[in-house]
C-alpha cells in the first residue's frame, strides 16, 4: 500500500507512517450536537489537565523547548509521541493537554481534552489523541 503525503504534509510522520498499517479516520457522531461546540484553551499553552501521581499507569512530566514550558503526559504512547515531536523539523510548536471541547451527546454534556497539539512551520494545527491498540488474544481452539 503507497501513501501519498502531498495534500497532508503538515501532519507529523507517525499519523502517515504507511508502515503503521493505520490511517486517520475521521467520522461524525450522529449523537452530538456539532454546531454546539465550545472550544476551551489553556491560558499561555499550558495544561487544562495536569496529572501528579496516583494513577494506574505511568505519568509525568517533559520538560520541552517547543513549548517553552514542561508538558504533562499520560501513558508511554503519549511521552514517546511528545519525544518525537521535540525532534521533527515539520512540528514548531506542541502542546499537551491543552485543548478541551464541551458539547451535548444525546442530552448530556460532555467534555474531551486533547492529547496533543501540533503546530507546522506554515501555521497548520494538528490535534492529535494517543491510543493503543493492544493485541487480541485469539480464542480459537483446534
Amino acid at each position: 500500500m503507497t501513501i501519498n503525503t502531498a495534500d497532508h504534509d503538515h501532519l507529523p510522520e507517525p499519523v502517515l507512517d504507511p508502515n503503521s498499517g493505520s490511517i486517520p479516520k475521521f467520522t461524525r457522531d450522529k449523537h452530538s450536537d456539532a454546531h454546539h461546540v465550545r472550544m476551551i484553551r489553556a491560558d499561555y499553552g499550558g495544561a487544562l489537565r495536569t496529572f501528579n501521581g496516583g494513577l494506574a499507569h505511568e505519568n509525568g512530566w517533559y520538560t520541552s523547548r517547543k513549548a517553552g514550558r514542561v508538558l504533562h503526559w499520560q501513558g508511554a504512547a503519549q511521552y514517546d509521541f511528545l519525544t518525537r515531536a521535540e525532534v521533527d523539523f515539520a512540528v514548531v510548536r506542541v502542546a499537551s493537554e491543552s485543548v478541551r471541547f464541551e458539547f451535548t451527546r444525546r442530552g448530556k454534556k460532555q467534555v474531551y481534552t486533547i492529547d496533543v497539539e501540533l503546530v507546522a512551520p506554515d501555521g497548520t494545527v494538528t490535534f492529535i489523541e494517543i491510543s493503543v491498540t493492544l493485541p487480541t488474544r485469539s480464542t480459537a481452539r483446534s
